[in-house]
């Protein structure tokens, strides 16, 4: 009894953890909106040290990377675990029952495969580029580049091999560890992973649909083209020393253009509540046949508010503490030291992108943590509306 109580009370002070975070992000939210140009500054001046600008690239290529590698399969094997238990009579659903087991390894790594293939796909051929320039000792030209990460694309191929090999190595440890017992005992059914599984996936889905709407209403054009040249970056009242005109300079690249490069190019600073040409980019998706984009200018297609980057390290948080802390007194009696490291894992991993994003110019302050507070208070209402809802409804 006093182990249970001792659960309660561990879960009851993460809970308390998670709003204390609401609120700090609430408030910073609301402190940047009169500061997003200064902070903005300060953590851009940070891009110039190597050893930094790695660790930011590094964290961003993983948020593209965190929801296919670390949450969607665990969720996808809970729901698809319950669909076919509870369709096990009829039809197609009568033929997997049989080969649950089996049919359910299958996906779970033909997803993995599928969903890293393609990275890893880009990042050996990217190192193959970067191995080319080296052996024949040309200059970096800006076909090697990739601009809006400011790194060669040797090193970004290197950065995404680490991003696959972790992601496999997960993702065998976990299969061996726990996924593979899961899978054939009835481990799913009698923790009732499927709840988390909606949850986690509802609000997932949630979020990024709600995001499509704010980021076509906003149109916020990046720091990386507002400061784009010393002249544009003055007119935004940011720090002409960090403008890419400066960057480019700083790493000896000779192929700056003022005018723009590809897609990049001056922009007018947008604080986070202004609209940017709304709608813009909704009207020629719906527009047959589509109209090729000619003008640049307004940099709408930046949509840089809000952040995805953190609706996706937040959903990986909240992953993390369903699948790792609900009902794990059942079988534990205590949190065992791996489920307080996974869960400290996806902590830090949450935290850092908070830096990182601004640090490489990638999103505002405003940007980040409206998007802690939204995935925050979304989460919480979806987990009501499963629990309400779906708990009562459909698993009886």
């Amino acid at each position: 009894m006093n182990n249970y109580f001792d659960i309660k009370n561990k879960i009851s002070k993460i809970k308390l953890g998670i709003v204390f975070i609401f609120f700090i992000s609430l408030l910073m939210f609301i402190t940047s909106s009169f500061f997003d140009t200064k902070i903005m500054d300060f953590f851009v001046n940070l891009f110039k040290i190597d050893a930094i600008k790695l660790i930011s690239v590094l964290s961003y290529e993983l948020g593209n990377m965190v929801l296919i590698g670390f949450v969607v399969p665990l969720c996808l094997i809970s729901i698809l675990n319950w669909i076919i238990i509870k369709y096990k009579n009829k039809n197609i659903f009568r033929m997997l029952s049989l080969n649950k087991k089996s049919f359910l390894k299958l996906v779970f790594w033909l997803f993995i495969i599928i969903g890293a293939f393609p990275l890893l796909f880009t990042s050996l051929k990217n190192l193959i580029n970067g191995l080319e320039i080296y052996n024949s000792k040309s200059d970096i030209t800006l076909t090697d580049i990739d601009i809006h990460l400011f790194v060669t694309l040797f090193e970004k191929g290197i950065i995404n091999l680490i991003i696959v090999f972790a992601i496999i190595v997960f993702n065998l440890y976990f299969y061996f560890k726990h996924l593979k017992y899961m899978i054939e005992t009835n481990y799913l059914e009698d923790n009732n992973f499927v709840k988390p599984a909606i949850t986690v996936v509802s609000s997932i889905i949630s979020c990024y649909l709600v995001i499509v709407v704010l980021k076509h209403a906003s149109g916020r054009p990046f720091y990386l083209n507002v400061a784009w040249t010393n002249n544009s970056a003055k007119i935004a009242g940011l720090d002409t020393n960090n403008s890419i005109e400066e960057l480019f300079k700083l790493y000896g690249w000779n192929f700056y253009d003022p005018k723009g490069i590809d897609i990049f190019s001056e922009a007018k600073y947008y604080e986070w509540w202004q609209t940017n040409n709304t709608l813009k980019n909704w009207i020629n998706w719906f527009t047959y046949p589509e109209i090729p984009w000619i003008d640049y200018g307004d940099h709408y297609r930046d949509m840089d508010f809000p952040s995805g980057h953190m609706i996706s390290y937040s959903n990986l948080v909240a992953m993390a503490y369903f699948f790792y802390f609900t009902k794990s007194y059942q079988t534990t009696n205590k949190f065992t030291n791996q489920q307080k490291s996974v869960f400290a894992i996806s902590c830090i991993l949450w935290i850092i992108p908070v830096f990182t994003l601004q640090i490489q110019m990638f999103h505002w302050p405003t940007d980040i943590y409206f998007s802690v507070c939204f995935a925050i208070l979304f989460f919480v209402i979806c987990k009501k509306i499963i629990n309400r809802i779906f708990y009562k409804k459909i698993i009886k």
